[in-house]
């Protein structure tokens, strides 16, 4: 099995409050579980989140992906920025 190397994209980074943003996987080595932390107290399981972040603020958004040999976390350059 190939390791696991953990990425994503988000469709948008800046934008005023509520700010929804679908994030999508993009990890390779079939990662079967995921773990998102949205930097904002917020966590997610699904594979391809779709998260809002109702407070001004940078986010930083966190990915751990993996499957039973191997695991990889990657971070958002930048984060979330948030608007009031």
């Amino acid at each position: 099995f190939d390791p696991v190397a953990a990425s994503f994209t988000a469709d948008q980074t800046v934008g005023p409050v509520p700010l929804t943003v679908q994030f999508t996987d993009t990890s390779t080595g079939d990662p079967t579980s995921f773990v998102w932390d949205f930097g904002d107290g917020a966590t997610s399981i699904e594979r391809n989140p779709v998260h809002t972040f109702g407070t001004p603020g940078t986010f930083n958004v966190k990915l751990t992906a993996s499957h039973a040999w191997s695991s990889d976390e990657a971070e958002l350059p930048g984060g979330i920025t948030v608007t009031a």
